[in-house]
């Protein structure tokens, strides 16, 4: 049973008095910070700076002078969150208000009030920044005004990873917990610092939690909900036991020495992010229980869960394992002296360097000092030889030359392999995130169609107005990108020959709700361009420049089609359900790529992921896709950022060995598939024994002659999407250059 809800019981209340731990464990209670972690006073915030004053209440402005309250998006037991509009700056900020219920309660407004003041004084770039306190001119309320952040808690992005490695259990799981593992310890030691500085400031979180950790759209971490912080001041245990040592927390995340009566201080929140990392290594929590009681039983007594990793096959690091054990040490005192140390162990650890919980053995110090100094090593291996083979005859002199060839040899092609599997992975991270976007826009036009909202202002047009030039919806500007007239504000729609636009014309309008956000889904799409904020600065690039993403369509099985950006589109005859893209998808329930093939709407050749559109009845209404240029992905995906000289050509093909894309796309293909308005045919791979490589290994190279002259094949998974990676050198120009 996994309890994720904060609690606050008193400790009689679940033990009965404090037992007596002789004979068993040490008895446990409240730790000390070291010298180490010396509070800085000057900063310090304490009880005097928080308390509630009611004249606070008179100085503080109506929120209706500042801010529009908005959409409710989220609600607790005493209060509600909200979106708010700052009416002079125009931005966009999130409003905690009180609830009704609650404006006669004293004890729950000095909470309240506390809980800002706390906020306030914590400025750090990974705690929410709170922007003010207002009251309610017209029902006396209390609101705070804070950062809205747009993104996922820690929760919901191991949540994801489970569902991802089980989705490709059988293929890439460890590449997957690996790659996945590096960026949540990053997004952790953000999580450290943060605490580190609110416990620099003399304040104790008590409730970390993943819940509690807010990743946003662009990486930045965020450690929320503070509503239980208390200040760490060093006064008598009875004293500080009477006011805070009741057990406030989310059990399993709560230390040992809180759940037995003793005093919150820095060490218990270390024990609460000791037991998120557990979280973060294993997928799993580190404490469960059928209920609150036995988890509390459990934390007391250190009955962790056994630190193994949720699939088989993955190993646990003992470096992470022993930094586990530590933060999580029964004894406060066993623990790191701050998070500030802690943050400092798995940063070693991610260096690869030694830490304070598992120091190095005399061999492990032997290693770590050649891996660090591997110039210097080759260097004194390099004289020993040369001293040797002084004395050596010339055959031997020459045997040493030849040997060497092979090293450098070895070597570079080692270094060539781990270019291919660099430009592998640069690819599917780019596939996976178009893959994502494709489940969120699908997502979406399926609310939007079972939903009764439509459009309240027309902004949706047929494509025959767009190719009138008297008669262009206002907002069509001419697109160097798209080389025609676009529009970044509208639809356009078409029509299968055979259905009428009054059966229809209720689906255009739902559809059109969607439009607001699609600008956002073309930013997305390109990694450089993520940080744009502004409408402006978005349409600007796609006009000039474009994104990844070049069209979005919904193509509904009555034969409607509807495709942003706005533009003149295709003829009279043109039906979406006969284009390939539509086609190869409509009878599936997974996301389908297309092989390259023209698009009707005179881009050239694209390339379209696809997803059909099913309702949760298993209703089929069609199929949305994300449209890409063949340029694009030959240029930028695909395009080698060294031995350019070197590189034949480079390939995306299937497990099977046939050529999905192709760097050499030929104008006699191009012009075939123009005529017959299908995929472009590539010839077959070049090299037919690819199959047998790739059926015996994820990735490698192999060397084979091909008109006298050898040729170097190297490939790598593209995991998302089942294919290949293949790059085609010449070896021997790869050796001979610099």
């Amino acid at each position: 049973m996994k309890i994720n809800k904060t609690v606050i019981i008193a400790p009689d209340d679940l033990f009965g008095k404090k037992r007596d731990n002789s004979g068993k464990k040490p008895a446990i209670s409240g730790s000390q910070t070291n010298s180490s972690n010396t509070f800085i006073d000057t900063n310090a915030i304490t009880q005097a700076k928080i308390q509630f004053q009611r004249k606070d209440l008179e100085k503080i402005v109506p929120i209706q002078s500042v801010y529009e309250i908005q959409d409710k998006f989220a609600e607790g037991g005493q209060g509600i969150i909200s979106k708010g509009k700052d009416k002079i700056l125009q931005r966009y900020v999130a409003i905690k208000s009180l609830k009704s219920d609650f404006l006669d309660n004293n004890e729950v407004i000095s909470n309240f009030i506390t809980e800002a003041k706390i906020t306030a004084q914590l400025d750090h770039p990974s705690i929410i920044p709170l922007y003010s306190i207002q009251s309610s001119s017209i029902d006396q309320g209390l609101h705070i005004s804070m950062k809205l952040v747009h993104g996922h808690t820690l929760k919901e992005l191991n949540e994801d990873t489970v569902l991802l490695c089980k989705q490709y259990r059988k293929t890439s799981i460890k590449e997957i917990t690996q790659e996945t593992l590096i960026e949540r310890l990053e997004d952790f030691l953000k999580v450290c610092d943060a605490i580190s500085f609110a416990h620099n400031k003399n304040i104790i979180h008590r409730d970390l939690k993943p819940e509690n950790i807010m990743i946003g759209e662009f990486h930045e971490v965020y450690v929320m909900d503070w509503g239980i912080a208390i200040p760490y001041e060093k006064r008598e245990e009875e004293e500080y036991s009477k006011k805070f040592g009741s057990i406030s927390g989310t059990p399993g995340y709560i230390a040992p020495e809180l759940v037995v009566g003793g005093i919150p201080t820095p060490q218990s929140d270390q024990y609460s992010l000791g037991m998120i990392l557990f979280e973060l290594m294993t997928l799993k929590q580190g404490i469960t229980g059928k209920n609150i009681e036995e988890i509390f039983y459990k934390t007391r007594d250190g009955q962790l869960e056994t630190m193994e990793h949720r699939f088989s096959g993955c190993k646990v690091s003992k470096g992470l394992i022993a930094i586990i054990k530590k933060s999580t040490a029964l004894i406060p005192e066993e623990r790191y002296s701050s998070v500030e140390e802690l943050a400092d162990d798995i940063r070693h650890f991610m260096l690869n360097e030694e830490i304070k919980a598992r120091p190095d053995n005399i061999t492990q110090k032997c290693f770590r000092l050649i891996s660090k100094h591997k110039n210097l090593a080759a260097t004194l291996i390099m004289m020993i030889l040369l001293c040797l083979s002084g004395v050596a005859i010339y055959a031997l002199i020459k045997q040493n030359e030849a040997e060497k060839r092979s090293k450098i040899r070895a070597l570079k092609l080692v270094d060539l392999h781990s270019s291919i599997e660099n430009n592998a992975h640069s690819i599917d991270r780019h596939f996976f995130h178009i893959a994502h976007l494709l489940s969120r826009f699908a997502d979406n036009a399926v609310i939007a169609l079972k939903e009764g909202k439509t459009v309240k202002e027309k902004n949706y047009y047929p494509t025959s107005q767009f190719s009138n030039e008297t008669q262009l919806p206002p907002g069509t500007a001419y697109s160097t990108a798209y080389k025609r007239n676009i529009n970044l504000f509208a639809f356009n729609y078409s029509l299968a020959p055979n259905l009428k636009l009054a059966k229809t014309k209720l689906q255009i309008k739902k559809i059109a709700t969607l439009r607001p956000e699609l600008l956002r889904y073309l930013v997305n799409s390109d990694p450089d361009a993520m940080t744009l904020e502004k409408f402006s600065e978005g349409a600007r690039k796609a006009l000039t420049q474009g994104f990844p993403i070049r069209w979005m369509s919904i193509a509904l099985s009555n034969g409607l089609m509807m495709t942003y950006p706005g533009n003149k589109g295709s003829g009279k005859s043109f039906d979406a359900r006969e284009r390939p893209w539509y086609k190869n998808t409509k009878n599936s329930k997974r996301q389908k790529w297309s092989k390259p093939y023209i698009d009707a709407f005179g881009l050239g050749v694209i390339i379209s992921a696809s997803k059909s559109l099913y309702d949760d009845r298993g209703h089929f209404h069609g199929v949305a896709s994300l449209d890409m240029t063949f340029d694009y992905i030959t240029n930028t995906l695909m395009k080698s950022k060294a031995r350019h000289n070197s590189v034949i050509a480079r390939y995306l093909i299937n497990e099977k060995g046939d050529i999905i894309l192709s760097s050499n796309l030929v104008s006699k293909q191009l012009k075939k598939a123009k005529t017959t308005n299908s995929e472009v045919q590539f010839n077959p791979f070049p090299f037919p024994e690819i199959k047998t490589y790739i059926n015996r290994n994820k990735s490698g190279q192999f060397e084979t002659i091909n008109n006298g002259s050898t040729t170097l094949i190297g490939y790598a998974p593209v995991a998302t999407l089942g294919w290949y990676y293949v790059e085609v050198i010449n070896i021997k120009q790869y050796l001979t250059k610099e």
